[in-house]
C-alpha cells in the first residue's frame, strides 16, 4: 500500500509490485485506478442514499435528480487519494480522502441548484438534522477497480472520457447498449429499517440479474446462456451489478422498505466487450 497524490503517483513501489502487475501496461493500470476511484465514490454515495431529507424525500431521491448524482461522483473522484493498493488479484484498491462535512456541504450545494425537486432553503434548520445523519451514515470511500479484459479498448470508453479507445463495428454492438435497466423490491427485517432497505436492495439486484441474463448476446444466445458456459461472462455480469445505483428508497410505516435500483447498460457492455 502506497500513498498517492494522483494517477502518476499510483504506481506500486518495486518492493510491492507483483509479477502480474509488472505485465500490466501503464494505461490499463490507470484505468483500474480510475475505476477504483469511481467505485469508492458510488459506494459512499449509496451509503447515504437512505438519509431522509423530508417526510417524502431521501438523499437518494436528490442524487437521481438532474446532474446531482453525476456531479457528486465527479467531486468525490477529484478528492485526494490517501492510499492505493495494487492487489495480487489484479484489482486496484483506493481510499479517497473525503471529509463527511465537506461531502454534505457539496451535496447540499448541488441539491439546492437542481430544479426538479423543491427543497427547503439552505438556511432551514432542518438541514442540521440531515447533516448529522449524513455524517453518521457515510461510509469511508474505499473502492476497487479491475484492469479491462479487453486491453485495446472499446467504444463506451470514449463516452466515459477514458483512454485506450478504438472504434467498434456498430454491427457488433448490442441494441441494448446505451439503455437503462431498473428494478424495485420490498424488504423486511426485524433489526430496523436500514436492514430492511438492504434486504430490498438485494432482492432488486436479483431482479436486475434476471433481466440482464435475458438480454440478447452473440450467436442468438442470451447472456444467461453464455454465462452458463463462460465463467468470465458470469463474472462480468456480477461486476456490472456491483455498479447498480439506488434511484429511490422508501421507508414504510409497517417497517418495510422499497428500493429502486438502476443500471446503465453501458457499464455492462464495458465489462463484456471482447470476452468471447
Amino acid at each position: 500500500i502506497v500513498p498517492d497524490t494522483g494517477v502518476g503517483a499510483a504506481k506500486p513501489r518495486p518492493a510491492v509490485r507483483s509479477e502480474r502487475w509488472a505485465k500490466v501496461s501503464d494505461a490499463d493500470r490507470d484505468l483500474a485506478f480510475s475505476a477504483a476511484k469511481l467505485d469508492a465514490a458510488q459506494r459512499s454515495l449509496r451509503s447515504v442514499s437512505p438519509v431522509s431529507l423530508t417526510a417524502r424525500l431521501t438523499v437518494g431521491d436528490i442524487l437521481s435528480a438532474g446532474d446531482v448524482g453525476q456531479n457528486m461522483e465527479l467531486w468525490f473522484i477529484s478528492q485526494p487519494v490517501s492510499t492505493v493498493d495494487f492487489r495480487d488479484d489484479l484489482q486496484a484498491e483506493v481510499v479517497l480522502t473525503v471529509s463527511p462535512n465537506e461531502a454534505f456541504d457539496t451535496f447540499r450545494g448541488f441539491a439546492l441548484k437542481q430544479k426538479e425537486v423543491v427543497l427547503p432553503p439552505a438556511a432551514d434548520k432542518g438541514w442540521d438534522r440531515v447533516k448529522d445523519e449524513f455524517k453518521d451514515k457515510m461510509s469511508i470511500p474505499v473502492g476497487r477497480g479491475s484492469i479491462p479484459d479487453d486491453p485495446i479498448g472499446f467504444a463506451p470508453r470514449r463516452r466515459m472520457g477514458l483512454r485506450g479507445t478504438r472504434d467498434v463495428n456498430p454491427v457488433d454492438v448490442p441494441a441494448w447498449v446505451g439503455k437503462r435497466m431498473d428494478a424495485e423490491a420490498v424488504g423486511m427485517a426485524a433489526r430496523g429499517r436500514l436492514m430492511a432497505a438492504r434486504a430490498a436492495e438485494a432482492s432488486a439486484e436479483k431482479k436486475l440479474r434476471v433481466q440482464i441474463e435475458a438480454l440478447a448476446w452473440a450467436g442468438g444466445k442470451t447472456l444467461g446462456d453464455a454465462a452458463e458456459k463462460n465463467p468470465r461472462i458470469a463474472n462480468a455480469i456480477s461486476k456490472a451489478l456491483h455498479m447498480a445505483r439506488i434511484a429511490k428508497t422508501e421507508y414504510r410505516e409497517d417497517g418495510s422498505a422499497k428500493v429502486e435500483l438502476y443500471l446503465d447498460l453501458d457499464q455492462l457492455w464495458v465489462e463484456l466487450r471482447g470476452l468471447e
